[in-house]
């Protein structure tokens, strides 16, 4: 944990709205070399969600989709996104030589689980 003494008031400013992360890690190499002093605070952008991510769909985006699509993507108690995404992927493949329509809507569902990536 940071205390008000172990860094410089140029150090706080810089480090005001960085995440605890942050602070922690700051904190181990000025303990680590004493007098050291932070010169810069750099952010990078957010990595894009890993590719097995997976969410709920927003109300603005469910009311975007087919109903019965919609239906399919809404969250479920007992499941994460992601499991439930597993489970219509599962359905999808193994419908599709006879249903081929509501194969089609259980992948519409899966892309409706799965964030866009979104540039910052």
């Amino acid at each position: 944990m940071l205390t008000a003494t172990s860094y410089t008031a140029d150090e706080a400013c810089m480090l005001a709205d960085a995440p605890a992360d942050m602070r922690a890690a700051v904190e181990s190499i000025k303990r680590m070399f004493p007098g050291a002093e932070l010169v810069s605070v750099q952010r990078t952008a957010p990595e894009p969600p890993p590719a097995d991510a997976a969410a709920w769909p927003t109300a603005d985006d469910a009311g975007t989709l087919p109903a019965g699509v919609a239906d399919l993507a809404r969250q479920r108690d007992g499941w994460t996104p992601a499991t439930w995404r597993g489970r219509l992927l599962y359905l999808a493949d193994a419908c599709a030589a006879l249903h081929p329509d509501r194969a089609a809507e259980l992948r519409q569902a899966v892309g409706a689980l799965t964030p866009a990536k979104r540039s910052r």
